[in-house]
């Protein structure tokens, strides 16, 4: 609780964060094919510390400029979002 930025964790903290951060970034870019992975922890709408991890592509609509702002949201079916868990699950075994 009131943790809203990077230095309001513990030094151990940053780097469990940092390479929790890594290893979701790694496995999206393998599972996705993605060409770029862009990491974010924004804060300006919602406080809470929390990172945002995107996997891009030059083809997206916003390339090369952020996402935030730009087309609209693509929702996935349950189905679609099941595989999408399971393709990442067998990559990150581990959480």
């Amino acid at each position: 609780a009131g943790v809203t930025g990077w230095f309001d964790l513990s030094e151990v903290q940053q780097a469990t964060l940092l390479n929790e951060t890594l290893v979701l970034g790694k496995a999206m870019q393998r599972v996705f094919s993605a060409e770029k992975i862009n990491t974010a922890a924004l804060g300006n709408i919602v406080s809470q510390l929390h990172v945002h991890v995107v996997a891009r592509y030059a083809t997206d609509e916003a390339w090369p400029a952020p996402v935030w702002g730009v087309g609209t949201a693509k929702l996935y079916d349950t189905v679609a979002r099941g595989h999408i868990i399971d393709r990442l699950s067998r990559e990150l075994p581990g959480l």
